[in-house]
């Protein structure tokens, strides 16, 4: 354990140094590698050094196609952006099944560079970059853009996670101060058939399938159309691809397919805090008048739903302050476009009518993906007795890589209480370990905390860091 402290606290003291020069740099050029907030950085970013302070802004990857063609090149561009701060830096790292894949392509040697540690890389900002932000900072409405290219792998791969984390800065030549925002959109493959590359087999790709008759050589989207593999695009490929609206669509509607299922979890917890919508006022028209909530909180899917998606049969049951009587969430039959319309419309008897209070479509869409994909029965992580079923020594390393730099050593850097009546992890894990589970999974809305889930890490892996903090000391 203490082998494994001291590899988190020596980059800390190197960052603090460091930063003294410039205030969003790991070292004279830039920051560490290591710290976008993906897998291969166990999940760590700026907020390492720069702590866990939010903000009104946001990062975001422009340019991402709906779905990646194999081999092909990406215009890309990391946007981040905060009115109340005056300069920017960011990390990124391109990752899928544990490995980076595709290749960066440095396009704005001034303004960007890789990162390399010998075993990964990443793209950040420079030196230049950073206090070109600066010098542009008011003229552009308070964000900065770092374009760059990346090369998609020969082969697919599978879901491909961008994952950046971005440090909008205030210049005051210390680590403090400074908001961190991270950001990860997962882009999946092309599909056989998908003329035109939106994501999606549909009759759109009818004239693309024309369009390639007698080219030579194909292009990339018409090999895409060659789908009997014959070298050439024919009469012959026509049966296949009216196959095709039959196969990989029948998952769903491409914005489905393209939605983020952590972000879903973080607006299961609070749309508005993930959304910057506005706070609703009022109580939900569907919360009933039996329940013992008021306020904002009732718009809350957790709130009717419960952190255990179980509803009135969990622990939302009648006795709860929380109990409305309705149902939970888990093992629903209904298909995305189902859920989607009855979360998005206010039609009898049980439609939300989130589209006219605040939610974007692409909102909806993904808490429908966290909805249907990344709901579990919590009674295989917590047992009968409100204890995590985890090994609480294998959620040491977890913690130290992932959670000591904000939340401290034992779980009291971060007051979740009053300074009269504080409460801690510690407390919490063992108060309701139901809200721990989904907050590793999804992260905090609003907060740069990271998403188990967006991580792609198990469960499991959750219920063991549970089991460690259950052990903290209460507040």
């Amino acid at each position: 354990m203490r082998q494994s402290l001291r590899y988190v606290l020596v980059p800390y003291v190197l960052c603090m140094g460091i930063l003294s020069t410039s205030p969003v740099m790991g070292n004279s050029f830039g920051p560490f590698p290591g710290f976008s907030g993906g897998p291969a950085a166990t999940g760590q970013s700026c907020t390492f050094c720069h702590g866990y302070a939010s903000g009104p802004g946001y990062t975001e990857v422009l340019g991402l196609p709906n779905a990646y063609v194999p081999g092909e090149i990406y215009d890309l561009t990391v946007r981040v952006a905060d009115t109340t701060q005056v300069g920017a830096g960011f990390e990124l790292g391109v990752e899928a099944n544990g490995q980076f894949v595709g290749s960066i392509i440095i396009t704005d040697p001034v303004n960007t560079q890789l990162l390399d540690d010998g075993q990964t890389s990443y793209i950040a900002q420079t030196l230049d970059g950073m206090e070109n932000s600066i010098s542009n900072w008011q003229q552009t409405g308070g964000m900065a853009d770092f374009n760059f290219s990346w090369q998609a792998p020969a082969q697919p791969v599978g879901a491909i996670g961008f994952y950046a984390a971005g440090n909008a800065i205030d210049h005051d030549f210390t680590q403090d101060g400074d908001t961190i925002y991270l950001n990860v959109t997962f882009v999946e493959p092309v599909v056989a058939g998908d003329g035109d590359e939106d994501g999606d087999v549909d009759f759109a790709d009818f004239a693309a399938l024309q369009g390639c008759f007698d080219t030579t050589p194909l292009s990339n989207a018409c090999e895409l159309i060659d789908l009997d593999a014959g070298g050439m695009v024919d009469l012959d490929d026509y049966d296949a691809f009216f196959a095709s609206l039959t196969g990989p669509t029948a998952l769903g509607p491409v914005e489905y397919r393209n939605a983020r299922s952590g972000r879903g979890a973080r607006l299961y917890d609070k749309w508005w805090k993930v959304n910057g919508a506005p706070t609703p006022v009022g109580n939900h028209p569907l919360y009933p008048a039996a329940g013992q909530q008021s306020g904002n909180s009732t718009f809350r899917c957790k709130e009717c739903h419960g952190w255990d998606y179980k509803g009135a049969d969990g622990a939302y049951a009648s006795g709860s302050s929380h109990f409305t009587g309705i149902r939970g969430v888990a093992d629903t039959e209904l298909t995305s476009q189902q859920i989607f319309d009855l979360l998005k419309h206010n039609t009898a008897p049980n439609g939300h009518g989130f589209g006219a209070l605040g939610m974007a479509d692409s909102d909806i869409w993904d808490l429908t993906k966290f909805l249907r994909e990344h709901l579990l029965d919590t009674d295989d992580y917590i047992d009968a007795a409100n204890a995590f079923i985890g090994d609480h020594m294998a959620g040491v390393p977890t913690y130290e890589q992932t959670c000591l730099s904000c939340h401290g050593p034992f779980g009291q850097d971060i007051n979740f209480g009053s300074p009269e009546d504080p409460e801690f992890l510690g407390d919490l894990a063992i108060r309701n370990p139901w809200e721990v589970l989904h907050k590793m999974r999804a992260g905090q809305p609003g907060h740069p905390m990271p998403s188990f889930i967006e991580l792609v890490w198990d469960a499991q892996k959750a219920a063991d860091l549970g089991a460690r903090l259950a052990m903290f000391p209460p507040g």
